[in-house]
């Protein structure tokens, strides 16, 4: 009975299609009940044929269930027949299924492994579509003269660090008068268009990539798909010709280029596991290891052992309008020019807080290493925010106690004061003349670290450093972002009046208002700035190192004496510990600890 019913559905199908007009639904959907009813008889290969037939219906409508239903059970079949690669082919259109239920997600996803592993070797598909890339996420990291501390500071705008670099990096000894003068040939960069990669420095991609299914998969190997030219001297021709790009752009890698070049570079491999409806962006990175032209072709990944996928980049290619002119290029340049190595720096500032109170005054370390064999020299620093970050001096490496709470003779005092004034202008700072740092090794120079006021606060700094020895680029940049939040404490008033019972005495009276909402503070030294002043208690209490606790969103207020002289000094300075934040308010220097 099934298959005499199988033939007159069919034949049913073929009526709906010869009538005029062609009924194409009712055709499709015959024929889908004709070959279930055709394989319910044991005729495999009439299901199948029926299948596919209604599968030139179905596939020019955006009817996913249908689609699912049609290519899952011709993939099927197709495998109990024992013609594996046509039933891969049709259950690689089924895996990605988002819209289906968690049951038909595996099912579907283990009869796909069980084909595939039956064949005894790994399959390579071009476009895979678990898991999803997302190629318009795609972003290529490449450092030529810009390099950049950490992966968050190649976030940051590129307006940002112009803006900052003004003052920094040289201006070029040629001066454009117009538009239609070119730049000087020294210049390194010559070519706007492409891009220039160091040898020996990674060069980094990031994209993110999506799980549809309701059900984890593991990616492993995923890595990119390179091809270095050297036919092209990038040091000599400084740019792509056209001719040359487009014969590389237009070149499809086989199967065989997918393994890296040892020789002329090497690419870094990723294995992770995405959840069900996971997204997750990743970084792949390539180091080319000789100058030539490197073009990134696309990426590669595996499939839970199984299945090999890749898929291509799209052309930076320029189409013509209606009226001749071309428009703007629709996707990312990949081809890089690679340069000979350089010198490079990577630095950090060392115990820099995220979160500080307001009047909070810190040393810190920057630490620079130099990577290379060669030295580099003329190290100058840009920082955003000089009121929040401050170079030091060589010596306060070495300094246990701020300099605003000693005594000085104040002839040591101008000679400090003049020697920072040499080396800082405004927000830019010359390290001193003398300093160069060797190949593989490590300087560190101070900084003070100040939060002048409330809020949240991105600093940014920029180094610039010059070749010692002759590169293809003279001079590079360090650039490091960092984020501060920096929230409300003390706020510290005095009232000054003179003392009716001896002259050159006064009475100093301190009030402290506690406006952090759940901290306290606990107050440990009052000091004067300068030598001409002493600062000391009133009678009533012992020594002026005391310790007061101000509860959140408290107040207190505390008197003492000052006069002309050093008699009290040795009080003033006897606890001489570093508690921080520390407050410097005009000629008093105030410091509290956070409990």
């Amino acid at each position: 009975p099934s298959l005499h019913s199988a033939v007159l559905l069919e034949q049913a199908a073929c009526c709906y299609l010869l009538s005029s007009p062609r009924m194409l639904r009712k055709y499709g959907f015959h024929l889908i009940l004709a070959g279930n009813s055709y394989y319910l008889s044991d005729q495999k290969q009439h299901a199948v044929r029926a299948y596919r037939n209604a599968l030139f219906v179905y596939k020019q409508n955006p009817w996913s269930y249908i689609n699912n239903h049609v290519h899952f059970n011709v993939g099927r079949w197709y495998g109990v027949l024992g013609i594996f690669d046509v039933a891969i082919k049709h259950l690689l259109e089924v895996i990605a299924c988002s819209h289906q239920s968690l049951t038909t997600q595996s099912m579907f996803l283990n009869d796909f492994f069980h084909f595939v592993q039956s064949t005894g070797e790994k399959f390579d598909v071009y476009k895979l579509q678990l898991p999803v890339f997302n190629m318009s996420s795609l972003r290529v990291v490449n450092e030529d003269h810009r390099t950049y501390a950490s992966n968050a500071d190649v976030d940051v705008n590129e307006s940002i660090w112009q803006e900052l670099e003004e003052e920094l990096i040289p201006s070029s000894s040629v001066v454009r008068t117009n538009w239609l003068d070119t730049q000087p040939k020294s210049s390194p960069f010559r070519n706007n268009k492409a891009c220039v990669c160091v040898a020996g420095e990674a060069v980094k991609l990031n994209v993110e990539l999506k799980n549809p299914l309701q059900i984890s998969v593991n990616v492993s190997g995923i890595s990119l798909i390179c091809q270095l030219s050297t036919n092209l001297n990038a040091s000599e021709t400084g740019a792509l010709t056209t001719a040359a790009e487009e014969d590389i752009a237009s070149t499809k890698p086989s199967i065989s280029t997918f393994e890296s070049d040892g020789n002329n570079f090497t690419v870094s491999k990723l294995d992770i596991v995405l959840g069900g409806g996971e997204t997750k962006r990743i970084q792949l990175e390539v180091t080319p290891k000789v100058i030539g032209i490197l073009k990134l072709v696309g990426i590669r990944w595996t499939l839970s052992d199984s299945v090999v996928g890749y898929q291509y980049f799209e052309v930076a290619t320029q189409k013509k309008n209606k009226k001749g002119k071309r428009g703007a290029r629709r996707s990312l340049n990949t081809n890089l020019i690679v340069i000979k190595g350089l010198p490079k720096l990577t630095g950090y500032i060392e115990c820099l807080p995220t979160k500080a109170f307001t009047g909070d005054l810190q040393l810190l370390t920057l630490n620079l290493r130099n990577q290379s064999e060669h030295a580099v020299k003329n190290i100058k620093m840009k920082i955003s925010h000089p009121r929040f970050v401050i170079p030091g001096d060589s010596s306060d490496l070495d300094l246990e106690f701020p300099q605003c709470l000693r005594k000085h003779v104040q002839s040591d005092s101008n000679t400090v004061s003049e020697g920072t004034k040499e080396n800082v202008k405004g927000s830019l700072f010359a390290f001193p003349q003398g300093i160069k740092i060797q190949g593989g090794t490590t300087f560190s120079w101070p900084l003070w670290f100040h939060a002048a006021t409330p809020g949240n606060f991105s600093l940014y700094l920029s180094l610039y450093y010059e070749m010692e020895s002759t590169t293809d680029i003279p001079y590079r940049t360090l650039r490091m972002h960092y984020n501060v939040e920096v929230l409300p404490s003390l706020d510290v008033s005095f009232a000054i009046s003179m003392c009716s019972s001896r002259l050159q005495e006064y009475i100093v009276r301190m009030d402290v208002i506690n406006k952090t909402p759940s901290d306290s503070f606990a107050l440990n030294q009052l000091s004067c700035v300068g030598t001409k002043w002493a600062v000391s208690t009133l009678p009533s209490r012992d020594s002026i190192s005391f310790v007061e606790t101000i509860p959140a969103n408290q107040a207190v207020s505390c008197f003492f004496k000052i006069k002309v002289g050093d008699t009290f000094f040795e009080q003033a300075i006897k606890y001489k510990t570093l508690l921080s934040p520390m407050y410097s308010i005009s000629f008093f220097s105030f410091h509290a600890r956070y409990i």
